[in-house]
């Protein structure tokens, strides 16, 4: 079988979360993550970019089993390993792809918080400088940031609601 390529350091215009009871797997595609998951495995569709590098490498993890404590393993990461292996794979592999996609949310209002401090602090100081272009613009990036969270909100949202 050959399946054609498709450009994959892109996101996701409309995030997908749809369930394919008749082929007993999953179909996830938010954010960078775009994959195919069955009872006992899972196809990442796009293994590549390095955002789904460390997806991967967060499963790989999630996989392992300590017997011990070692590499200065926590109680809590020990004990969330551990209740792993009671849960069905494919309910680990959905469960980590969404933390992964939260987790890329809050990254991102992790970063652009700091600027937009400054950025307001700049602007009350001296409001007739450049800094009104410059919140516009920061103001259509979190609205498209908002826009993307909402999307993704409201597919969880539908299949939980199935």
């Amino acid at each position: 079988m050959i399946l054609k390529g498709s450009e994959t350091s892109k996101k996701v215009a409309h995030p997908a979360l749809m369930p394919r009871p008749s082929s007993k797997c999953f179909i996830f595609d938010m954010e960078h993550i775009k994959l195919l998951c069955f009872k006992d495995k899972c196809l990442i569709l796009n293994p590549d970019p390095e955002s789904t590098h460390s997806f991967i490498k967060g499963l790989e993890a999630q996989f392992k089993f300590a017997d011990n404590y070692e590499n200065g393993d926590s109680a809590m990461r020990l004990l969330h390993q551990k209740s792993v292996q009671f849960q069905d794979f494919e309910h680990v592999i959905l469960e980590n792809a969404l933390e992964y996609v939260v987790q890329k949310f809050r990254r991102h209002l992790h970063i652009i918080k700091p600027a937009l401090e400054i950025l307001l602090e700049q602007i009350e100081s001296n409001p007739e400088t450049n800094g009104l272009k410059r919140l516009l613009a920061v103001k259509k990036s979190l609205a498209e940031f908002e826009q993307n969270v909402d999307l993704v909100r409201k597919t969880v949202w539908n299949i939980l609601s199935d």
